[in-house]
């Protein structure tokens, strides 16, 4: 298709645009509006070379006149179907009184439904001052304006634009809208909605204590390692924590769901218990014991100790889950079996059994030599919401060489593909099964589980909005490298249904 019939495909759909905003705006009916805002920060972002966001969406609320905005370059957008010169006056009065010029440069109208010919050139250069640019020439826009614009940009771009114009008003799309606008479907349906995240049983109380180490003898011993590997010796070692992980593996104490600050150790584990194993590192007479909630919510530092401990206590309860740490990465992946690699499949239930193949064997498809190995893992952080403590599980993959422990060199370049290939859907179902497998036990459990999760619950939400008609369609075809990666299938609405 040449650059001509893509630039008329363009205006066709951006036509059905500028009149559905103004049939519904007619009959009173303004939501139409918020999903012009989202439509259109992609198609402004190519216009007008920007990264614009949301900022009704983002959580930036203190920014009156102001709808998307991108901070790096300065620049702040509203949208609007009233396209008065009123309307322009009151909304610039109010950008100066609420000083938003500590924030932007350059200041745009979009009107959804088109502008008006003639806006009032000197009033509004008397008004701005020349405190930002403003030109209404220029930085007054419609549709007619972009269609005017594309002229001048790539035939990638002209093509990313049509696709998304026809993808959001097409017969389907503009039927599907019109039939939830005439059934108050955005005024009185609610939809469930699942975030990532999991709350978490905190233990009560929290145990610290000062280190008790003896340090010439772990240097030694160090030493003595070091000499054996034709190392170099070391005269002292300043990093206590190095110094106390050696003390515990040598007592034959592999866990870590402990953190060291100042040569004091905090934990969950009950120090003041003669069983404990950590006992054996820590100044006995320094022992203290609190409330988790009122160290948490003490100060700032103690705020982030503690969300620490819930980290390294997370991946001690991992461990147990046939699931490993990678520091560099701050995830936690399905760990490889050293002696059986291959691919990997676990077991879990979701409305009925079933299996998911959690590492993955690239082969080369010609020499058929194992390339890497996938392996589905999540991101954790941890959230304070209204007193109650949160797992955030942002699940992606991770990609190891043939020896199924160092990073691939295709890790980049397959985590891109993927992420292309991902829908919301797709994201939704892997949260579902990080919930199941993390919160599953069973008479072979580990009983030591420190950190208990609870079953996800959803929230409901008004208005609801349907992602598959919404959501802007995505910006690029995904690249399958080596023809290796394909969307995974295993986790589908019928598991779930």
């Amino acid at each position: 298709m040449n650059r001509q019939s893509i630039i008329n495909e363009i205006i066709k759909y951006s036509s059905r645009f500028t009149e559905e905003v103004k049939s519904y705006n007619a009959q009173g009916l303004y939501d139409i509006n918020i999903h012009a805002e989202n439509f259109l920060i992609p198609i402004l972002n190519k216009v007008l070379d920007l990264d614009l966001e949301n900022l009704n969406i983002t959580s930036h609320k203190n920014y009156p006149s102001i709808d998307l905005a991108d901070f790096h370059n300065r620049v702040g957008i509203q949208v609007s179907s009233t396209a008065t010169s009123q309307k322009v006056i009151e909304s610039l009065t109010k950008f100066i009184e609420h000083s938003q010029t500590d924030y932007f440069d350059v200041i745009y109208f979009f009107f959804i439904a088109g502008k008006n010919k003639n806006y009032p050139i000197s009033k509004i250069s008397s008004l701005i001052d020349n405190k930002f640019q403003f030109d209404v020439t220029e930085h007054i826009l419609d549709t007619n304006d972009l269609i005017k614009r594309l002229s001048n940009q790539s035939l990638e771009k002209l093509t990313y634009i049509s696709r998304i114009f026809k993808h959001e008003f097409s017969d389907i799309q503009i039927e599907s809208r019109e039939k939830k606008f005439k059934s108050g479907y955005l005024k009185s349906e609610y939809e469930n909605l699942y975030c990532n995240l999991l709350k978490i049983n905190v233990p009560e109380k929290l145990y610290s204590a000062d280190l008790f180490l003896d340090e010439e003898v772990i240097t030694t011993r160090i030493n003595i390692y070091r000499e054996s590997k034709g190392w170099k010796r070391i005269r002292k070692i300043k990093d206590k924590g190095r110094l106390l992980k050696n003390q515990l593996i040598h007592q034959e104490i592999y866990f870590n769901d402990w953190v060291l600050r100042n040569n004091r150790i905090y934990t969950f584990r009950n120090l003041y218990n003669s069983n404990e194993p950590l006992r054996s590192a820590v100044d006995k007479g320094t022992i203290e014991e609190n409330d988790s909630s009122e160290y948490y919510l003490a100060d700032e530092d103690k705020l982030k100790i503690f969300k620490n401990i819930l980290r390294n206590s997370l991946i001690q309860d991992c461990y147990f889950k046939d699931l490993e740490w990678v520091n560099k990465k701050g995830i936690i992946r399905f760990k490889i079996d050293k002696k059986n690699k291959g691919p990997k499949a676990v077991s879990w239930v979701a409305i009925n059994k079933a299996k998911k193949t959690v590492i993955f064997e690239l082969r080369n498809k010609i020499e058929n030599h194992v390339i890497c190995y996938k392996h589905l893992a999540f991101k954790p952080s941890f959230e304070l919401l209204n007193n109650d403590w949160f797992l955030v599980i942002n699940s992606t993959w991770s990609f190891t060489n043939p020896g199924g422990r160092k990073r691939s060199r295709f890790e980049e370049s397959y985590l891109s593909g993927i992420k292309r290939l991902e829908s919301n859907k797709s994201v939704y179902y892997f949260y579902r099964f990080w919930s199941y497998y993390l919160r599953y036990e069973d008479l072979f459990s580990n009983k030591n589980i420190i950190l208990k999760l609870n079953e996800f619950k959803p929230i409901a939400f008004t208005p609801k909005l349907n992602d598959e008609k919404w959501l802007p369609v995505k910006e690029v075809q995904t690249e399958n490298i080596n023809g290796l990666l394909t969307e995974d299938t295993e986790l589908t609405q019928t598991l779930f249904d």
